[in-house]
């Protein structure tokens, strides 16, 4: 199982809809059962609930990886910064976490990095965010 955390449910949602018919999915720790997807909002994926069953998880072997959606929300959205504390206790797992962002610079990825891992050395990749599928125009 993949988790994945996100800092909205209609963010939750939209991966539902978009993945949904190519991997089985879940929104909640309590009705997770042996799905490729568990998707829990940054809220839930603190509870103690969640902290006991992704720990049995982890420990069985069933958790291969967590990724954190939206992760620039840690140290520049007021609202999460108490979750980063508490999402901090995922680095115990002992599976890997990948940060992700479209808007996150440099300076936040360290400080973001720090108040996971302290002053462990952790790689940052880093890729253009150029999408030329995309394509504005100004109409007058």
């Amino acid at each position: 199982c993949v988790l994945v955390v996100v800092p909205l449910i209609s963010l939750q949602d939209d991966l539902i809809r978009r993945l949904g018919d190519k991997f089985s999915c879940c929104t909640s720790i309590e009705e997770y059962n042996s799905h490729q997807l568990l998707i829990l909002t940054y809220e839930h994926a603190v509870t103690n609930t969640a902290l006991s069953r992704l720990h049995l998880l982890a420990h069985n072997g069933h958790l291969s990886k967590v990724f954190i959606d939206e992760a620039h929300c840690f140290i520049l959205d007021a609202a999460f910064r108490t979750e980063v504390r508490k999402l901090a206790w995922l680095e115990s797992l002992g599976v890997p976490i990948v940060f992700l962002s479209a808007t996150l610079t440099e300076n936040v990825a360290q400080v973001t990095i720090k108040s996971f891992f302290g002053d462990a050395k952790i790689p940052i990749v880093r890729a253009p965010t150029v999408r030329p599928n995309l394509k504005y125009f100004v109409i007058k």
